[in-house]
C-alpha cells in the first residue's frame, strides 16, 4: 500500500511539472507570432485544447498528490490511474508518429512521459489492488443478492398485475373501449346480467372482454400483497396454493399459448413453486 502511494505521488509530481511546462508554451514557443498565420477559428480551437489539457494535468496532479488513497481504494480511482497512464503512453506514441522522433528533445520527452506512465500503471497490478478488487466484487455480489432476496413472489405478482392492467388500458388492447367508458364516468359500462345469455346483438361482447381483462390484472395485485406479506415474515406459502396457481396458469397457456400467461406467469409460477419448496425444506432441516 505505502509503495503504491509513493509511486503515485512521484507520478503526480511529474504531472505537476508537465502542467507548469504546458502553461509556459505560449511564451516558450512564441505562439503569439508563430500562430498568427492561423485563421481565428483554428487559433481559438488550438488554444482551447491547450488550456483544456493544462486543466486536466492540474487535476491529475492534485488527485495524485492529495487523494492518493482514494485512487487505490475506489473503482473510479483505478479507472483514473489507467486513463492517466494512457495519456502519457499516447504522448510517447505521438512522438514517434507525429514528430518521427527527430527532435533533439525527443529522448527526454519519451523518458519523462514513460516515468508517470509506468508509475500510474504499476499499482493496478499490485497484490493489494487485486485483493481490493476481489473484495469489492464480493461485496457488490452480496449487495445484489440482498436486493434479489427482497424481491418476493408477492412483488412479482404485483408487477404482473400492474403490467396486465396497464396493457388493458393501452391502445393495443382495450384503450378504445375504456375511452368510451370514460364518457359515462365508467358507470354502468354494460348491462351486466341483463345481457345474458350471450348473444350477438344482445350482449356487448367488447365491453365484457375489456372489463374482465382489466379486472383480472386488478385482482392479481391484492393476491400479490397477500403473498408478499406471508413471505416477508419468512413464512412458507401453502403448497396447495403454489400448485393450484401453476395449474391455472398452465391451462391459460394451453388455451392461449401466445400470451402473457406463457411469457410471464408460467416462468413465475414455476419459480414460485420451486423456490417455495426449497425454502420449506431448508426451514424443515433447520428445525424451524
Amino acid at each position: 500500500m505505502k509503495k503504491n502511494i509513493i509511486l503515485i505521488k512521484i507520478a503526480g509530481s511529474v504531472t505537476a511539472f508537465f502542467s507548469v511546462f504546458h502553461l509556459s508554451f505560449y511564451w516558450l514557443f512564441d505562439w503569439k507570432d508563430k500562430l498568427s498565420c492561423l485563421d481565428t477559428d483554428t487559433w481559438a480551437i488550438f488554444h482551447a485544447f491547450n488550456y483544456g489539457m493544462n486543466m486536466m494535468f492540474i487535476l491529475f496532479a492534485l488527485v495524485s498528490l492529495f487523494m492518493t488513497r482514494k485512487l487505490l481504494s475506489e473503482s473510479l480511482g483505478k479507472v483514473l490511474l489507467a486513463f492517466m497512464s494512457s495519456i502519457y503512453l499516447m504522448r510517447i506514441v505521438s512522438e514517434f508518429v507525429l514528430w518521427k522522433c527527430q527532435q533533439s528533445t525527443s529522448l527526454v520527452i519519451i523518458l519523462l512521459c514513460l516515468i508517470p506512465a509506468v508509475l500510474y500503471l504499476l499499482p493496478l497490478f499490485s497484490r493489494y489492488s487485486k485483493l481490493k478488487i476481489k473484495r469489492d466484487n464480493y461485496t457488490k455480489k452480496n449487495e445484489r443478492m440482498k436486493i434479489v432476496k427482497r424481491i418476493t413472489n408477492g412483488i412479482l405478482l404485483i408487477a404482473i398485475g400492474i403490467m396486465h392492467t396497464r396493457f388493458a388500458l393501452s391502445a393495443e388492447a382495450f384503450g378504445k373501449q375504456f375511452h368510451e367508458f370514460s364518457k359515462s364516468d365508467f358507470f354502468k359500462i354494460c348491462g351486466g346480467l341483463g345481457e345474458l345469455p350471450v348473444q350477438a346483438g344482445h350482449t356487448n361482447i367488447e365491453a365484457f372482454a375489456a372489463f374482465w381483462f382489466f379486472y383480472f390484472g386488478i385482482l392479481i395485485i391484492p393476491l400479490g400483497v397477500l403473498v408478499h406479506s406471508i413471505e416477508k415474515n419468512n413464512r412458507i406459502l401453502p403448497h396447495a396454493f403454489t400448485i393450484s396457481y401453476l395449474i391455472v396458469v398452465v391451462i391459460g397457456c394451453y388455451m392461449i399459448p401466445n400470451s402473457g400467461m406463457t411469457f410471464l406467469m408460467l416462468p413465475h409460477g414455476i419459480y414460485m413453486l420451486v423456490s417455495n419448496y426449497l425454502k420449506a425444506r431448508k426451514l424443515k432441516g433447520s428445525g424451524l
